[in-house]
């Protein structure tokens, strides 16, 4: 998978992987249920056991300093995968977040543009040859939860580092959407001025190519032709479509780079699909509902903070709220 080639190129052959997955496949009760087709079934029954293994695995690489590849969704981000950071990092370790995202279905006049299957293609696709699927209502729910699990963990302290991928192109050809760096306010200012001068994509590709902690340089371990054909896979990497939030903190300041805002934008309107849809039409909002979210941990049911995107003077500028 493409995360398991980003873990390859930080520990060689050297981690383990806890899968909920995988782990899910070794209980007998899994063979029964998904031989009846009661795959709801299955991640209702099954999941605590998969949980208790992949739990016990990673307990184990914690105890014993072994690199781990911790396979789940991330979601929910706190309490959940916030503490499992917090205890591998109170033993020592390196601690990361990897992201890929997918659409779930493609929006009108794209189609072009996004050349690999949506999700709700590959989930019907799989289904058709392996008898094997994930449930409507799971899958929406993970997309809709994604975007607040993410920002959550960019927020976190602890974590030392956070990405995330598209996974739109051609099999194996997922590319680089944002990374987190830690910057000093110096850092910070020589941003702000290349923003102003406009010469921000620039920079950011100066990034890539020479810290220490860039993800695509990690990934190229010193190929030149490899670190380029990475950059290359971004299919809008220009100036109009960079950007960057920044998190101050205590301990400096943590830096979202975005090296293609508007597949960001993409990923953070999917917390504006609709829970309710039955199937694939009704999923995604109408354009004039995309001025707003609703907050799940409201007590009045209605419409909460307004949310925009636009482009001003050729630089993106992303509110978020």
């Amino acid at each position: 998978t493409a995360v398991e080639e980003i873990a390859q190129a930080h520990c060689g052959d050297n981690f383990v992987i806890a899968s909920l997955d995988e782990f899910r496949k070794k209980s007998d009760l899994y063979k029964v249920l998904t031989a009846a087709s009661h795959h709801s079934d299955d991640y209702v029954y099954v999941e605590p056991f998969a949980n208790r293994l992949r739990d016990s695995v990673a307990d184990h690489a914690k105890k014993n300093h072994i690199n781990i590849l911790y396979d789940g969704t991330g979601i929910p981000y706190q309490p959940r995968y916030s503490t499992i950071v917090n205890q591998f990092k109170a033993h020592g370790f390196h601690t990361q977040i990897t992201a890929v995202d997918a659409f779930i279905v493609k929006p009108d006049g794209r189609e072009n543009e996004l050349i690999r299957s949506s999700v709700i293609t590959s989930v019907k696709e799989r289904f058709e040859t392996t008898g094997r699927a994930l449930p409507w209502v799971v899958t929406v729910d993970k997309h809709i939860r994604a975007p607040r699990s993410f920002l959550n963990a960019l927020e976190h302290e602890t974590l030392d580092k956070i990405s995330l991928f598209a996974n739109d192109g051609e099999k194996n050809k997922h590319y680089l959407v944002a990374e987190s760096f830690s910057f000093s306010d110096q850092e910070v200012r020589v941003l702000q001025k290349h923003q102003l001068a406009g010469t921000l994509m620039t920079h950011l590709k100066s990034l890539i190519e020479n810290r220490d902690d860039s993800f695509i340089k990690n990934l190229a371990q010193g190929d030149e032709s490899k670190l380029a054909a990475q950059i290359k896979r971004n299919p809008v990497f220009a100036e109009n479509n960079v950007a960057y939030q920044i998190y101050p903190s205590k301990n400096g300041n943590r830096v979202l780079v975005i090296y293609n805002a508007r597949r960001m934008v993409d990923f953070v309107e999917k917390r504006q699909l609709n829970p309710n849809a039955s199937g694939e039409e009704g999923l995604l909002h109408k354009p004039e509902s995309l001025a707003f979210h609703v907050d799940p941990y409201t007590k009045d049911p209605w419409m909460t903070r307004l949310q925009s995107f636009r482009c001003q003077d050729k630089r993106i500028i992303i509110t978020i709220t």
